[in-house]
């Protein structure tokens, strides 16, 4: 299993990820871990309860074959970026508006994916 720390843009705002592999050539079927609700990181840490679920989720898929894209949501991770904006409905509870770019992340590395 490897991990690939990457960043992609969505909504005009840069969001950081992990890809995760399994051993091999692949390319490997694939699957998008979504991050919990509240302030959770990629890994469904919060700071003061790191459960680190969804990494277990993606060394558990890696360990059967498949690849997975786990991210950091607007809040959270190494460059938090505020989602409240006047207007805006859009909070940390809604990931929803960054799924299309995590599916250009999986077309921008067809060498890892299937």
């Amino acid at each position: 299993m490897r991990d690939l720390d990457l960043g992609f843009a969505s909504g005009g705002e840069r969001l950081a990820g992990t890809l995760t592999l399994p051993d091999g050539d692949g390319p490997f079927p694939a699957v998008l871990l979504v991050p919990g609700s509240g302030p959770v990181d990629r890994d469904s840490n919060h700071r003061r309860l790191p459960l680190g679920v969804t990494r277990q989720l993606a060394e558990a898929f890696a360990a059967a074959g498949i690849a997975s894209l786990r991210y950091d949501k607007r809040e959270w991770g190494p460059a938090p970026v505020p989602s409240w904006r006047p207007g805006s409905a859009t909070t940390w509870t809604t990931p929803e508006p960054h799924w299309p770019r995590c599916a250009n992340v999986r077309r921008s590395t067809p060498a890892a994916w299937r």
